[in-house]
């Protein structure tokens, strides 16, 4: 009986010995583009470079982990420095795209005015498609949208946040199989 549920457990583990789940490390840089901040009554837009990371595993092809985003953003009213982390997924595709989705739960922007600064903070998500038949590197765009409700940690009203970005990324893999 004993050898059995063995056998049982050596077949039922066999497929995942060449799949085994490697470290996912990628830096990215890019540009983020007509990111608006929708306030009561007007809209401030920004521009500027983004930087960051997303960490976490790979198995087969599925993408998991962390995703922290900073740069400087500049619009016409402030200097805009965005501080975000998330939880992303992902998954590529064998025809050289690949997708994925973060879930940023600490969404935070500083905006440092010619009189006034003021730290905002909310959630976010953000959507990106990858282009990844280049050698090292991947050239996605991405889409994101989420709400601020808190202004140096006091609760307000919503301000919705939208942005696009183009971003290379440069993705290496740890172990697996």
């Amino acid at each position: 009986m004993i050898t059995r549920k063995l056998l049982l457990l050596v077949f039922l583990a066999l497929p995942f010995q060449s799949h085994a789940t490697a470290l996912y490390l990628e830096p990215y840089l890019g540009y983020h583009t007509n990111a608006e901040f929708k306030f009561s009554g007007s809209t401030d837009t920004a521009s500027g470079l983004t930087y960051g990371a997303r960490a976490g595993g790979d198995y087969m092809n599925f993408l998991f982990g962390l995703d922290y985003m900073t740069g400087a953003w500049s619009s016409s009213n402030a200097n805009i420095v965005p501080a975000n982390l998330g939880l992303f997924v992902g998954y590529v595709f064998p025809t050289m795209l690949k997708g994925y989705l973060t879930y940023f739960f600490d969404e935070k922007y500083k905006f440092s005015g010619k009189s006034s600064s003021a730290d905002y903070g909310g959630t976010e998500f953000k959507l990106g498609l990858g282009f990844t038949d280049l050698p090292v590197i991947t050239l996605n765009i991405e889409y994101g949208f989420g709400t601020l409700n808190k202004r140096d940690g006091s609760p307000m009203n919503d301000v919705k946040v939208s942005y696009f970005g183009l971003v290379i990324g440069c993705p290496f893999e740890f172990g697996g199989g």
